[in-house]
């Protein structure tokens, strides 16, 4: 019984080991192309997380119903004043 656990243990550690030295080589290839990116990653994060990225979605959210509203005006009445293109 002994032996068979340690056998399993081993071939388990070494399945283990093999398969984390094939990710790590994987994984390697693009690590260059990664840190590439890295950079404007966090700047688009910190541009979606800062006060005014938040204060201008809440005041797009308040805003969307009168822009549906703007747009049915336009393509009703919008061809009066030659701007009925913009409903479009």
């Amino acid at each position: 019984m002994a032996s068979t656990a340690g056998g399993f243990l081993s071939g388990f550690g070494l399945c283990l080991l093999l398969a984390s030295l094939g990710a790590y080589i994987i994984l390697g290839q693009y690590y260059g192309q990664v840190m590439e990116w890295r950079g404007t990653v966090e700047q688009i994060y910190e541009l979606t997380h800062s006060p005014a990225y938040e204060g201008s979605m809440r005041a797009l959210e308040e805003l969307s119903p009168y822009a549906n509203q703007l747009a049915d005006l336009l393509r009703k009445y919008g061809w009066m004043l030659g701007i009925g293109w913009l409903s479009h």
